[in-house]
């Protein structure tokens, strides 16, 4: 298809993304997007750990939860395309926070059960998630607007694990895909040519935490139609959608 996945050198000079608690600015162009550390990363300097039991969440959550599954089986009588559920994972912690690395340090990322409906009922129902007066958000009643996403992920919704590749063709080209509007998650968006959100029956690895590099094989070849190989990998940046609050 001559594309193929660029491969960034270990030895290439640290690149540091100003970011802010909402959003990052490069040149003149701000987006909800926020940067928590910047690599690059060796896949084994990534250190991940899963708990197996899924937290609690406040009764407003669980509440949600329950009304979302609620309305998707009525869609579904009714005839209507609804988003397949699958397992996944919520980051629970990592470390080092907000951009602050010692040297060769390892990236360390706790995570634990959750599920793609359960994403969509807690952490998607924003309507204005970066106006923090606005008090009937689930995040802003808990959070009380002061989240840092640098320094932890919030506890009170459930974040959906995955990976983003940027792919560049063989003369020099970024792809680049747009989400249909039909979509649940961030309809109409540009997106990177690799977005994948991991399964946890597809790419766990023996401790049951994700392996991101299956994730990025298998999302590979299920949205691009290749194969990418191990070694052609390395992971820049971990961020976070401040927009939905992944």
């Amino acid at each position: 298809m001559g594309r193929r996945i660029a491969r960034m050198h270990h030895t290439r000079r640290q690149v540091v993304v100003p970011s802010e608690r909402l959003s990052t600015t490069i040149g003149s162009i701000t987006y909800p997007w926020v940067v928590v550390a910047n690599g690059p990363f060796a896949n084994d300097s990534i250190l991940s750990s899963y708990v197996p039991q899924e937290p609690s969440y406040p009764d407003d959550s669980q509440k949600l939860y329950e009304e979302k599954l609620e309305e998707l089986e009525q869609q579904k009588i009714e005839g209507v395309s609804v988003p397949h559920d699958e397992p996944g994972w919520k980051l629970l912690s990592f470390d080092p926070p907000s951009l602050r690395r010692d040297g060769d340090a390892p990236l360390k990322l706790r995570f634990c059960p959750t599920t793609r409906y359960r994403m969509l009922a807690t952490e998607l129902q924003l309507d204005k998630p970066l106006d923090f007066d606005d008090r009937s958000t689930l995040r802003n009643r808990y959070d009380r607007g002061d989240l840092d996403l640098r320094e932890a992920p919030s506890q009170v919704v459930a974040n959906y694990w995955g990976v983003g590749l940027a792919v560049i063709t063989s003369d020099r080209h970024l792809v680049f895909g747009r989400r249909s509007s039909g979509m649940a998650e961030s309809p109409g968006m540009i997106w990177p040519a690799l977005g994948e959100g991991g399964n946890r029956t597809l790419d766990r690895d023996s401790n049951g935490a994700p392996d991101h590099l299956a994730i990025a094989r298998r999302g590979a070849l299920e949205e691009l139609g290749i194969n990418i190989h191990d070694e052609q990998v390395t992971w820049l940046s971990l961020g976070a959608s401040s927009r939905e609050w992944s």
